[in-house]
């Protein structure tokens, strides 16, 4: 979902998604897919697992879940600065604000440098819907869209579906 509102709003990035634990080929639960049509989104999609130079390669990683984080950090120690959660980075931009249109590389900076300023427990995960019902799937999508509208801005030029 997260990177479905991304690559809609920022069709001038490149925007990937991978999971730590996919199902490799299988398609996306259906009511992902239901969720994301009812709020203008039509795509298809299936699970890819997150490898070693998808991390290396990314500018800025956002995953759903601090054990997530933890995942890609494994894997390349270098992502440490450039992975957060979804709802950790919106909440660290809201905290020390970055500049409007910065773009990925600069914005992980920025939220590294926040987490320095700013260190503090917080649950910022996102709730995984899977084993839920369509109101499951729903909250998850309106609590991941109220965070990537927060990013959006930093991140650069936006459309909207």
């Amino acid at each position: 979902m997260i990177a479905t509102m991304l690559s809609y709003a920022l069709p001038g990035l490149v925007i990937r998604s991978a999971g730590t634990h996919a199902a490799v080929g299988q398609p996306w639960h259906p009511l992902t897919f239901e969720v994301l049509a009812e709020s203008g989104y039509h795509v298809r999609g299936r699970a890819v697992q997150l490898r070693k130079p998808h991390v290396r390669d990314a500018k800025l990683i956002l995953t759903a879940e601090a054990m997530h984080r933890g995942v890609v950090a494994a894997m390349d120690d270098s992502a440490r600065d450039r992975t957060y959660t979804l709802i950790e980075a919106a909440r660290l931009l809201r905290d020390v604000p970055a500049r409007d249109g910065i773009g990925p590389a600069p914005l992980a900076l920025h939220l590294a440098l926040a987490l320095r300023m700013r260190p503090a427990e917080f649950n910022d995960d996102l709730a995984d819907p899977l084993l839920g019902e369509l109101s499951d799937f729903r909250a998850c999508l309106r609590r991941a869209r109220r965070a990537v509208d927060g990013l959006l801005p930093a991140l650069g030029d936006q459309k909207r579906p």
